[in-house]
Formats: C-alpha cells, structure tokens, sequence
C-alpha cells in the first residue's frame, strides 16, 4: 500500500478541483458545437409546440373546436368527446402551413333526446381559432360490400 503524506494531499486536492471544474468549462463550451439543431428543425419544433398547446391534455380534445362545437348543438350539456384526431391538408403538408385540420368525434342529444354518435371535421389556424367547420353530422360509416 502506497503511504501519502500530509503535504501530498494538500498538493493533489487542490489539483483535482482544478481539473474537474477545467473539464465542466471545457464541457459548457464544447456543447453548443455538437448538439447544434438545423432551423428548419427548430421551427418545425416550435411549431409543433403551438399545436400541442391547444389540446387538452386530459383527453385530448381541442379546446376551441369544443367551445366552437358546444356553442352550435341543441343541449351543451350532453356533449361528451370522444376522439380527436388532427393532420395537415395532403396538398399542403410540403409547404408548413399555417393552419390544419382537427376531426372530433363526440356524442350528443339531438332535437328528439336521442344520443347520437357525431363527427366535425374543422380547418384550424396556429393559433388554435377555428377557421371552417368542413364537416358537421353524424359519423360517417363505411359500408362494405
């Protein structure tokens, strides 16, 4: 076993504190460098985080198309969401539109008491206002042959 003396100590502490706070700097300048992002990427992230904001996080539905929704049918307080669904127009999805389409199922009283199963398909901006209603009726089903 290699015996260190007192003086030895003092000398050594001293130059491993020096060292790891040389690496911590070293590491602090160096990060920027290599995890650098290209800026389309971190537009397209910001971006996305503005859509993300707009729905609820509790089940998903968004908010303003709910607002917009509750505001149009016969009893509001029979709505119940279902699903939401979002995705950019086909034609434009190369092109970073600044607005996409949201498709909501949800279930509600119609005029007779009935509960019935409905789909809105809404065309919506960036900042989270309904521009078009594209859509607003009973779920469309498909029927195979």
């Amino acid at each position: 076993m290699i015996k260190v003396t007192r003086t030895e100590k003092f000398l050594i502490a001293p130059a491993l504190v020096l060292l790891t706070m040389l690496s911590c700097v070293t590491l602090w300048y160096l990060a920027p460098l290599t995890t650098g992002k290209d800026p389309a990427a971190e537009k397209m992230s910001m971006r996305e985080g503005r859509i993300k904001r707009q729905f609820s996080v509790w089940d998903g539905s968004h908010r303003n198309l709910e607002k917009h929704i509750k505001s149009i049918m016969n009893n509001a307080d029979s709505y119940v969401h279902v699903r939401t669904i979002r995705h950019l127009p086909m034609s434009l999805k190369l092109n970073e539109p600044d607005h996409f389409i949201v498709s909501t199922r949800f279930r509600g009283t119609n005029a007779f008491g009935a509960v019935m199963l409905n789909q809105v398909n809404a065309v919506v901006d960036l900042d989270g206002t309904v521009l078009e209603v594209t859509y607003f009726g009973p779920l469309k089903q498909i029927s195979l042959p």
